[in-house]
């Protein structure tokens, strides 16, 4: 059997995730990474996170749910400008101005 090098099978696969995030005319370095974080976050880590929620909560015989994983709000706020959505480095400052109201 051969041996997959591991540094190098991580590099060729996270080369190949950004390869997926879409480009937007105008964007600079910043803005581009952010965006390419975000869709990491969505594409990779979310689905993980999601199964193992389903696997523990279903052991114990709970249901959980996950409100804010409604596909219309994901795409929703996926389209709206960084400004909004960090305002002054503050992470999830778009929610917390939602919910005071």
């Amino acid at each position: 059997a051969e041996r997959v090098a591991a540094p190098e099978y991580i590099r060729a696969r996270y080369r190949e995730a950004l390869a997926e995030v879409p480009r937007l005319d105008g964007e600079d370095a910043a803005q581009r990474r952010q965006r390419e974080v975000a869709y990491l976050a969505l594409s990779r880590w979310l689905p993980a996170m999601l199964e193992r929620k389903d696997r523990m909560s279903m052991a114990v015989g709970l249901e959980v749910r996950v409100p804010f994983c409604d596909h219309r709000l994901v795409e929703y706020v996926w389209n709206l400008p960084w400004a909004l959505k960090s305002v002054a480095g503050e992470s999830k400052s778009l929610l917390r101005r939602a919910l005071r109201g």
